[in-house]
């Protein structure tokens, strides 16, 4: 997996020396107990690369650290219900998290999903926006959420903020493995 330097922004900070578009870039904010976040990343790959990864519910857990699991349950024209397990990390506790998220795919550039499970959250909802440009993709992420927990909000949304990265982080590397792979397979 290709390491990445990662630059966290917050809503307020403009790009200066060093900013890298390609690379994962988060922002998020808190209104009345409600998370939200918008992250985006650059990645040179083609539509059909960036859309297999995002839609790859079954595998998911390959290539996404914190999903422990992530089964597709059900297949309509075009929705899919997919069950996923995941795990955070909040200072010293570990909780496995369990979504039920409906997402509504609108090929090849959104898919927008909620959960309907409402264990772990009030609110789970959001939304993979991808922009072509060439053979670039510009990848943006957004989640608004509200966990049903005891920690406080500033925490929950630092732990979600760096989950966030990591996720973008992991997504976009799997692009570029399989970008590549497809690449080399082409040559020989």
């Amino acid at each position: 997996m290709l390491a990445c330097v990662l630059l966290l922004q917050s809503p307020s900070a403009l790009p200066g020396p060093g900013f890298d578009p390609d690379l994962p870039q988060v922002e998020s904010r808190i209104r009345k107990g409600v998370l939200s976040l918008r992250g985006t990343f650059q990645v040179h790959s083609s539509g059909h690369h960036v859309w297999e990864v995002l839609t790859d519910y079954p595998h998911i857990p390959d290539f996404i650290k914190s999903i422990r699991r992530s089964a597709l349950i059900e297949r309509h024209q075009d929705s899919v219900v997919v069950e996923q397990e995941a795990t955070a990390h909040a200072l010293f506790l570990t909780e496995t998290l369990h979504l039920r998220l409906v997402i509504h795919q609108h090929a090849p550039d959104s898919l927008v999903f909620q959960d309907t499970r409402h264990s772990d959250f009030e609110l789970y909802q959001g939304e993979w926006r991808v922009a072509y440009v060439g053979e670039t993709a510009r990848v943006s992420y957004l989640l608004r959420a509200k966990p049903r927990t005891l920690v406080p909000a500033t925490i929950a949304k630092t732990v979600l903020q760096k989950s966030a990265v990591e996720l973008l982080t992991q997504v976009r590397s799997e692009i570029i493995r399989r970008t590549l792979s497809h690449a080399s397979a082409s040559v020989q």
